[in-house]
């Protein structure tokens, strides 16, 4: 759509440099009885296909940041994670759905823990899991509603 203000702009734009040559022509050789009319078409014409062709560039620029969504944040990504995962999720677990390091999943994990999103277990054999109770089901939380 954008496209084609663009293009009807600029047709204005020319029809309106015409109007205005051909009245200055006329004036310059005197044979011009609407001078007037012809440069208050040639003004008018240049004004709109001015303005249709500076909104088709300001659309054109915003219709391209709309279809760009924004990136979910990496707390919305692992709690998208711990959900589909019945609320219990490991570091390694994080690292391979979402692409990155151990490291950097355990230190993510870390801060939800520590900003009180999940709980930590620690099993017999050591592996950490998180535990986020809202997403394990009515279960998951009747511990701290009944308490």
């Amino acid at each position: 759509m954008a496209t084609i203000g663009k293009i009807f702009g600029w047709i204005l734009v020319v029809m309106g440099l015409l109007f205005v040559a051909v009245e200055i022509d006329g004036t310059a050789g005197g044979t011009s009885d609407h001078t007037v009319f012809g440069f208050v078409l040639g003004g008018l014409c240049l004004l709109g296909g001015g303005l249709l062709v500076r909104r088709a560039r300001l659309t054109a620029g915003r219709a391209a940041a709309v279809l760009v969504p924004p990136e979910p944040t990496l707390d919305a990504r692992l709690f998208r994670l711990a959900e589909a995962e019945g609320g219990r999720i490991t570091a390694v677990e994080v690292a391979a759905a979402l692409g990155m390091g151990f490291d950097q999943a355990r230190a993510a994990l870390e801060e939800l823990e520590r900003q009180g999103a999940c709980q930590v277990l620690v099993n017999d054999s050591g592996m950490s899991v998180y535990r986020f109770a809202e997403f394990e089901g009515p279960d998951g939380k009747k511990d701290v509603m009944e308490g």
